[in-house]
């Protein structure tokens, strides 16, 4: 192959001098927090990984363990999980019916019965007959064809429950409870007497009355009728002080000498009326000792109360009950597979800044993002509802504590792609150590400008206790002593006292001294070395300002506490006010870093009634002048909007920290002016020429700021031509520095409109 050749000729080359770049800075918003792995039965695409107790497995009254998914044990969030119990059968009533057998329908004596069938030789209906229990009937719920009846059967030499369907469910009338007897005379002229009427246990079909007839030597009482299910006892007599049993627990007795003749009535009235029901179920079964009446769910959750941490799992409890509408916990689990819900921490991102712009990139990137139970990928849908499609960058913990935080915000310092902070956590010592953060890194030397949002809760109810193992002596007369020391925090009347050893609580009545308290009831017996709790409810007023207060201690331009705590999501969800604060994260990036947001709309929520039922315009006004960000809504499913774009260091009075939209435009011009002066750092000498270069790339970066950046004219430049300019620039005493002195005028935000009107 022949060698190259080059025509001889003269060769043009066209470079450009050393001038930077307008590079624009992204000022991008960034969340911190847990991500998860889910495994939840409800949904499908998770269903396979939860562990699980089926067929020969399943739950059936008696204690059971559902261990972690395998490979789960050292991830597993310990503090999140639930049971559900599938294909269940749950019981309606309160106890097993135990029952006898009344072919033919004998029924005498009993309140419940089950047709069981026909019998194919005779023709005739098997009737089971529930003895007479009164715990039987309280099923809490109707039962309903349907449901099914529940019985023991032996197979294959094991005893096992089997179902047959209920069919139909027929609805008799009220005839049993206890009966009320009144005696009526049956005329106004006829003189009232005394009878004695004794009854135990009336098992009468009906409310009724019983006539009785004095004779003419008032010596005799005749019982002319009687009500429906009492022995007839028509014309049989009775003498003074003899007791004639009616039947079924009833007797009736004169009580004294008769006075006149006449004709009496005996009014027998049903106060608890039940129902009697006939059940008939689908099979012929077979008598059994016990039967239960039993609702089949596809699937119920289980309570929380009747699970427990165990060692290497879930424990299900004895005896698990669920809910069924309103009769809460009243109904047993008799039979069901059970479903183990849980999350793994997930550590796939935890080593780098991440950045996702769109569902999809979260769905693939963290999971499931449908629940605040993950709250990276929740976080971050909320952010994308509001960000006008800047990316959101994001980081996950190796652990959801303060060493988790530590670490990831050293693994985000590497980096300027991430500014508006947003730690997805309430914990105060971790928001501290990110607003430290954001402010070690905005100094000039490292020109990694931030700025966190969050939002710290107030609790309404603080805990007032003067140290956690104070015990006191209280006397009989309610005098509580706390020998101990003396009370550290401000006790006062209506403050509750819980005694922790018994429970109850008692309200202060009176402070009588810094060591002991009047309680407002009595003791039966004085205690000693009892310990005890004091909690304190502030007043409304006190709340306000206690909220006011948790703003003003940051007391930071770049630190935002973003209130409510609570707010209802546009998916149902009831959230942590940390997702409002990213929220607002996001919506700070998304716009022109001069714009302001102040009332600008908040999307992803629908309710927020802390702020438009619960406080006053005057005390939110409070609320805000401690330095919170307050998003706002006027009423019911208005909409949700910021209401001052302001950080904690309000009450320093100052327009220049005050204002979300002056600090982020300032950062924004910081990044601007290091990224067009950075080329020139170490590859050039201090000289006079190369100061004049600096000053006319600071001259052309300010003419671009003044005119270029002018996106919306509502919203101006991010720099006012007037006032703005070099003060000055020349080299200082230390030989390897120079320093430039130069003024902005920044675009202030427009928060006051004077309209004057006047009438001529």
């Amino acid at each position: 192959m022949a060698g190259s050749y080059t025509l001889p000729q003269a060769r043009v080359f066209q470079e450009f001098s050393q001038t930077p770049r307008d590079v624009t800075q992204n000022l991008n918003p960034f969340i911190i927090g847990p991500s998860f792995e889910l495994m939840r039965y409800a949904k499908e695409d998770e269903r396979g990984f939860c562990s699980k107790a089926v067929g020969d497995d399943r739950y059936k009254g008696l204690a059971k363990t559902l261990n972690w998914a395998a490979g789960s044990a050292d991830t597993v969030d310990k503090s999140w999980y639930g049971v559900t119990f599938v294909d269940a059968y749950v019981e309606l009533g309160t106890a097993n019916a135990s029952c006898i057998d009344a072919e033919d329908g004998a029924t005498t004596g009993t309140k419940f019965e089950f047709t069981l069938g026909t019998d194919p030789t005779t023709g005739k209906d098997y009737r089971l007959a529930v003895t007479d229990n009164p715990a039987l009937l309280k099923f809490g719920v109707p039962v309903k064809a349907g449901d099914y009846l529940a019985y023991a059967a032996t197979e294959g030499g094991k005893t096992v429950t089997k179902y047959t369907k209920i069919r139909e469910v027929s609805i008799g009338t009220a005839r049993d409870g206890e009966v009320v007897p009144t005696l009526k005379r049956k005329g106004a002229s006829v003189p009232n007497h005394d009878f004695n009427v004794v009854t135990t246990a009336y098992k009468g079909e009906q409310s009724g009355t019983i006539t009785l007839t004095v004779n003419d030597d008032k010596s005799k009482v005749s019982v002319v009728s009687s009500i429906v299910g009492i022995p007839s006892a028509a014309n049989k007599d009775m003498t003074v002080d003899q007791a004639l049993d009616l039947g079924l627990g009833l007797s009736v007795t004169p009580t004294s000498a008769v006075a006149a003749k006449g004709v009496y009535v005996l009014t027998l009235t049903v106060t608890e009326p039940y129902v009697r029901d006939t059940v008939t179920v689908a099979d012929i079964i077979p008598v059994a000792s016990s039967y239960k009446i039993v609702r089949r769910f596809d699937s119920i959750a289980a309570r929380s109360e009747d699970l427990a941490l165990g060692t290497d799992g879930i424990n299900i409890l004895p005896d698990a009950k669920v809910d069924i509408g309103a009769h809460n916990g009243d109904h047993a689990i008799a039979d069901a597979d059970a479903y183990l819900d849980q999350r793994n921490l997930r550590t796939d991102h935890v080593d780098r800044v991440y950045s996702v712009r769109s569902d999809s990139d979260i769905a693939t990137e963290l999971g499931a993002f449908d629940t605040p139970d993950n709250p990276l990928a929740y976080a971050a849908h909320i952010m994308l509802l509001n960000n006008a499609n800047t990316a959101i960058k994001f980081i996950a913990l190796e652990s959801d504590d303060m060493a988790g935080y530590t670490e990831a915000l050293k693994r985000a310092s590497v980096t300027t792609e991430v500014y508006a902070f947003c730690p997805l956590t309430e914990d105060r010592a971790i928001i501290d150590a990110v607003v430290a953060d954001c402010n070690r890194l905005s100094k000039p030397e490292e020109k990694s400008w931030r700025i966190s949002f969050f939002s710290m809760p107030t609790p309404e109810t603080v805990d007032v206790t003067p140290a956690a193992d104070a015990t006191c002596s209280i006397s009989t007369t309610g005098l509580l002593t706390y020998s101990g020391g003396t009370f550290t925090e401000t006790v006062r009347a209506n403050d509750v006292v819980t005694v922790v050893s018994t429970g109850l609580t008692y309200k202060v009545a009176a402070v009588k001294s810094n060591t002991t308290l009047q309680l407002d009831a009595a003791l039966a017996a004085a205690l000693t070395d009892a310990r005890f709790r004091i909690t304190h409810t502030r007043p409304r007023g006190e709340y306000v300002e206690a909220i006011a207060e948790t703003s003003s201690s940051f007391r930071d331009r770049r630190a935002y506490n973003v209130f409510p705590n609570t707010l209802r999501a546009s998916d149902g969800n009831l959230v942590s006010g940390m997702y409002g604060a990213a929220a607002v994260c996001a919506l700070a990036c998304s716009v022109a870093p001069q714009q302001p947001i102040t009332n600008v709309e908040i999307k992803g929520f629908t309710d927020l009634p802390d702020v438009y039922s619960k406080f006053s315009r005057d005390e939110l006004n409070e609320i805000a002048a401690g330095g919170t960000l307050i998003l706002m809504q006027e009423k019911p499913g208005g909409t949700v909007y910021v209401r001052h774009q302001i950080s904690t260091a309000y009450r320093d009075g100052n327009l220049n920290t005050t204002e979300l939209s002056l600090t982020k435009n300032l950062d924004s011009i910081s990044y601007y002016f290091a990224n067009r002066t950075s080329p020139y750092i170490g590859k050039y000498n201090i000289t006079d020429d190369l100061l004049t270069e600096v000053r006319g790339v600071i001259e052309d970066g300010l003419t671009h700021l003044e005119t270029t950046t002018e996106t919306n004219k509502l919203v101006g430049p991010q720099v006012i031509a007037e006032g703005t300019e070099i003060r000055s620039l020349y080299r200082t005493a230390e030989k390897d520095k120079a320093y430039c002195d130069l003024a902005l005028n920044l675009p202030k935000p427009f928060n006051n409109f004077d309209l004057h009107l006047q009438v001529i």
